[in-house]
């Protein structure tokens, strides 16, 4: 099985499985409970994970972040744990755009910024430049529980987020779950 190509096998995004476990025959092996593929992307249907688990910090330049040379601006889509290092960007600002897809549910992001902060560290700001989503946090409610952001500004401290599911079919908001950084709050420009 290992890098061979059977029919129903070969994700768009992952490429070629090549474990499996708990499919009924290799035939259906591209539904398998547990999948391996050639990019180390792994599913599973459900499992305990005991020990120690360790995710390491990424930068923003590291491949699984999206640059946009044209707008100067970041797209965050595999790495979900992002450590900026201010010094390294030209910029002011290091805009940050979070994905609204419903596939990002259940997506855990933690931005660590240099709390040591220097009159040229750069702000961060992070974008959700979709109506139908958004950035949730107690910083802003309304009667009714939180009322959505589309754009806040921080540095300096640790923030993490969640995708949860939107009310608008095939999005999710970003509910913020831990907060300490030294700036928080919504940015408009």
């Amino acid at each position: 099985m290992a890098g061979s190509a059977i029919s129903g096998t070969v994700d768009e995004k992952h490429g070629k499985l090549m474990l499996f476990a708990g499919a009924d025959g290799i035939q259906n092996a591209g539904t398998a409970k547990t999948r391996i593929y050639e990019d180390g992307h792994i599913e599973m249907a459900t499992g305990v994970f005991s020990g120690h688990i360790r995710i390491p910090f990424k930068t923003l330049r590291e491949e699984g972040t999206r640059y946009n040379t044209a707008t100067r601006k970041y797209t965050v889509d595999r790495n979900m744990n992002l450590q900026t290092i201010g010094e390294q960007y030209q910029d002011y600002k290091i805009w940050i755009n979070l994905p609204t897809s419903n596939e990002y549910i259940g997506n855990v992001l933690t931005l660590y910024d240099t709390p040591v902060r220097t009159r040229s560290s750069p702000d961060i700001i992070l974008a959700v430049d979709d109506v139908e989503s958004g950035i949730l946090s107690s910083i802003k409610q309304n009667d009714f529980g939180f009322d959505s952001m589309q754009r806040v500004k921080c540095y300096a401290g640790i923030l993490q987020l969640v995708a949860v599911p939107g009310i608008y079919a095939g999005k999710c908001w970003w509910l913020v779950t831990y907060l300490q950084m030294c700036c928080f709050e919504e940015y408009t420009e």
